[in-house]
């Protein structure tokens, strides 16, 4: 599909079109994936921050084993 698109803007003969074509292009294929991104990103950051909260929680458990066990 987006091989059709492209070759449909390379036969494109004026501006108006082509930024027309350009725009669908852009919206369909180059958007998606910098969204699609955007929210891999978000979903890491998030899994980064959970873990880092899991660690501290850990360091804290183990803080109260030990000194109950003295």
């Amino acid at each position: 599909m987006l091989l059709f698109q492209i070759l449909k803007f390379a036969q494109l003969e004026s501006d108006e079109e082509r930024i027309k074509v350009g725009k669908e292009i852009y919206d369909m294929y180059i958007m998606r994936e910098l969204l699609s991104l955007s929210h891999v990103s978000r979903v890491i950051h998030h899994i980064i921050r959970a873990v880092e909260r899991l660690i501290f929680l850990i360091a804290l458990i183990a803080r109260l084993i030990i000194s109950m066990a003295r």
